[in-house]
């Protein structure tokens, strides 16, 4: 279980497990996998991929595709033997990646780093076995031999958006507060779609004591991922310590819109709504003794 864990953590950040589709005939087996795969149906689709391979066992897209099937299932065994035998014919960066990212996850870190460097041999124009690398070693806490990986990605692919990522999450690690800033804001330029990416530049922002940068991108965040009410809860958190306390209120109002019963959401909202009531009360004292200001004649 441990290993199912770690492995969906580690397959979230390769973002390499998808299944490859290509030109087929229409009734292929292959095409009914991938038909399969795309609805769901995994179980179905590693049948249809066998029964492919059955027929032409020398068909690494399908093999390939088999493996991610297992690697869905939790059957790293199986996944990793698939991969192997597709590696044993045909080079494919993917197959080590993913290859590496299960022999990562079983404790296996050298096996896991030699898949990565031989994949960055192979291919030199992609930058992911590079990065996958420095971000293996930067869990390792090799943080210089991380970093350099990162800057091999990058010199590989200047607009790695995943890599900058990376790069910024060490060097927050490494205590180099701007280099950081500069890494995560190249990273959001690149691909304003990931949440994850201004989350951590938000988190970065308050140890810097700039609020109001943490609260524009986790703004970013909620839009992106409008079904986090932990999101909107630190909005209102950050909104009310800056005296924006409508903006406040919304959010905590946004919060219990996904999370009806949360009772942080609802004490802030008494409190806020006590003092926005004195503040309202204030306002119209004031309207009141200036109308009555205005109403008297002059001697």
């Amino acid at each position: 279980m441990r290993l199912a864990r770690a492995f969906a953590g580690l397959a979230l950040l390769t973002g390499l497990t998808g299944c490859v589709e290509i030109p087929a005939p229409p009734e292929s087996n292959f095409n009914r996998g991938v038909e399969a795969y795309d609805a769901g149906k995994t179980a179905e689709a590693i049948r249809y991929y066998k029964l492919e391979l059955s027929r032409n066992p020398d068909d690494h897209f399908a093999r390939y595709n088999l493996a991610v099937a297992y690697q869905d299932q939790e059957k790293y065994e199986e996944a990793a033997e698939q991969y192997r035998m597709v590696l044993k014919n045909h080079e494919d960066t993917n197959s080590r990646i993913n290859l590496a990212t299960i022999l990562y996850a079983k404790g296996q870190a050298k096996e896991a780093f030699d898949q990565l460097r031989l994949a960055a041999e192979k291919n030199r124009d992609d930058p992911n076995p590079y990065s996958v690398l420095g971000h293996y070693l930067e869990e390792e806490g090799k943080h210089a031999e991380a970093l350099q990986a990162y800057l091999q990605a990058i010199a590989i692919d200047p607009e790695h958006a995943e890599t900058y990522y990376r790069k910024g999450r060490l060097e927050r690690k490494m205590g180099r507060p701007d280099p950081a800033e500069d890494s995560l804001v190249k990273a959001i330029e690149l691909d304003d779609e990931q949440p994850h990416y201004a989350e951590l530049l938000a988190d970065h922002y308050l140890k810097l004591d700039n609020p109001m940068g943490a609260i524009d991108m986790l703004e970013r965040v909620s839009v992106l991922e409008p079904d986090r009410a932990e999101v909107f809860i630190r909005l209102g958190d950050l909104y009310r310590k800056q005296g924006y306390n409508r903006e406040a209120a919304n959010r905590y109002w946004s919060a219990l819109g996904i999370e009806p019963d949360n009772a942080y959401a609802h004490r802030m909202l008494k409190e806020l709504f006590e003092h926005l009531a004195v503040e309202e009360r204030k306002k119209l004292d004031e309207l009141d003794r200036d109308r009555a200001v205005a109403q008297t004649p002059s001697s």
